[in-house]
């Protein structure tokens, strides 16, 4: 595969001529590398359509803090936008070859999902949203660009908002209503979840290495999460009781 293809290349390289950043670059690719490998062996395992964690729902986030440092930045920006219908049609096709491969998505995810999406989606129809006001705040901040380059910016981002991402978002709404018709009713006693696809949890302690970036069992992560959010608590609790202003000013700010 292109993975396998990409790790043999990468561990040609010698180490001992590489600089510390290199090899610390080195060794990040080549553990990111591995992790994919391990990965492709569960294909379609990914969900993403979900309400809080599906690329439509996280890409407002990701647009908003793109940084925007030149003008080149901007160009670059206004270029992606474009590319989002497409972005959205592979994911849609995506999400067709999973259901087709028995790994349909229930139907409350579904609704979830719908719930979230249909006010951002009307939301784009206006100029309340992200994606104008936060573009329109860092253009403002470039004082390398005229006022007349500015404007000309906000005007061709106001055009790519509504031409290319509100098409985009639509499709996705689009193609979740017309599951949602096709779905059954989700039977609650129907087991769901990672854990109940096969190998479910071996793919999830692929995931839990690859998004924290340790090599600890998830059974030690759960246990150092927990011990953080009692101490945590702890401090809090401690500084309330001794210095009970610091902990009001807290809750009214």
């Amino acid at each position: 595969s292109e993975l396998s293809m990409l790790l043999e290349k990468l561990d040609s390289f010698s180490s001992d001529a590489l600089s510390t950043d290199e090899q610390t670059t080195f060794s990040l690719l080549q553990n990111t590398l591995k992790q994919n490998l391990q990965l492709q062996s569960y294909p379609y395992y990914d969900e993403l359509l979900g309400s809080s964690t599906g690329v439509p729902a996280n890409l407002p986030v990701t647009l908003s803090e793109y940084p925007l440092n030149t003008k080149e930045d901007v160009i670059t920006y206004l270029s992606l936008l474009k590319q989002i219908p497409a972005y959205f049609q592979e994911i849609l096709e995506y999400e067709t070859l999973r259901g087709s491969s028995g790994l349909q998505v229930p139907s409350f995810v579904i609704e979830e999902s719908v719930s979230t999406l249909t006010p951002f989606v009307e939301s784009l129809k206006t100029d309340e949203n992200c994606f104008l006001q936060t573009f329109d705040e860092r253009i403002n901040e470039l004082s390398s660009l005229s006022n007349e380059e500015k404007q000309a910016f906000i005007t061709s981002n106001e055009e790519a908002v509504k031409g290319y991402l509100l098409p985009a978002y639509e499709s996705v709404l689009t193609y979740l209503n017309k599951q949602l018709t096709l779905s059954d009713e989700w039977n609650p006693d129907t087991a769901y979840g990672t854990s109940s696809l096969p190998n479910g949890t071996s793919y999830y302690e692929l995931l839990v290495s690859q998004n924290t970036g340790s090599n600890d069992s998830v059974d030690s992560l759960i246990h150092k999460t927990d011990q953080l959010i009692t101490d945590t608590f702890s401090n809090v609790l401690t500084t309330a009781t001794m210095h009970p202003e610091v902990y009001f000013y807290y809750c009214e700010h």
